[in-house]
């Protein structure tokens, strides 16, 4: 599923939003503070990290010390990836033991590779203080096999959206917005199922059901609106109730074209 909502705040009350009072899952995020709001599980983004030591690495080209460092950083983080986790055949519940285990056990080794440096005045404490406080947050990829390590997934399925809005100036109205929005829910969510936008703008059109068509279009699949991706529905009911006649069919025609 596909999702997105613009607000004029990135404040904390927006993350409580957007998230709810009920909610469970495990979210993915850089460090900006307002997402410590989340008092639940929280993977942070390993990506921001390793940018930002590299970025560190430039500023100080000179300091072998923050050299072998990051390399020894860079090194932990590939070993947590590539960790292959518990054996299959052990029951579930020893599986999630031991995945906390190795997940423990990545957070200690990186207290270790900080703790040296960190409330010091060398150039890598900040960022050895920030490991420390979000330590509990860093591996949790590591205990939940499908959490990513970093929200890239999130940023490149916003980033055309961003892109086409800093090339036209934006929709320039609210309806507009909400327009924008609720088409980048159904499409987004079409491309994340597999499923063919074109044919699925044409069903709604038309109110029929798509018929399998995999010699023609390979990604078009058929679905039941109703049970087997609920989202759909509540993607199009949006759409209709946004969006004008003339819109809608616009919208199919650019597919088309």
């Amino acid at each position: 599923m596909r999702s997105c909502e613009y607000h004029h705040s990135r404040g904390s009350e927006v993350v409580t939003q957007l998230l709810g009072e009920t909610f469970e899952g495990v979210p993915g995020s850089d460090f900006f503070a307002s997402y410590t709001i989340h008092q639940g599980r929280h993977q942070r983004c390993w990506v921001h990290v390793v940018r930002d030591g590299h970025d560190l690495t430039a500023l100080s080209a000179e300091d072998g010390t923050l050299r072998q460092w990051f390399t020894a950083l860079t090194a932990l983080y590939e070993r947590a990836r590539a960790d292959a986790g518990p054996d299959a055949g052990l029951p579930p519940a020893k599986q999630e033991a031991a995945r906390r285990q190795h997940q423990h056990a990545f957070e200690q080794e990186l207290m270790r590779l900080c703790a040296p440096y960190v409330r010091t005045s060398v150039p890598l404490h900040t960022l050895c203080e920030r490991l420390e406080r979000f330590l509990r947050e860093l591996f949790v990829f590591v205990a939940r096999p499908e959490v990513p390590s970093d929200n890239h997934l999130a940023e490149r399925s916003v980033r055309p959206l961003v892109i086409a809005r800093k090339i036209s100036g934006g929709s320039r109205s609210l309806t507009g917005s909400h327009t924008r929005r609720a088409l980048f829910r159904c499409f987004g969510t079409w491309a994340a199922q597999g499923l063919y936008p074109f044919w699925q703008c044409l069903a709604w059109l038309s109110q029929q059901t798509p018929y399998e068509k995999s010699e023609l279009f390979p990604l078009l699949r058929t679905i039941d609106e109703s049970t087997q991706y609920p989202y759909n529905q509540s993607c199009l009911n949006e759409v209709k109730h946004s969006t004008s006649s003339r819109q809608r069919r616009y919208s199919v025609w650019l597919m088309a074209s």
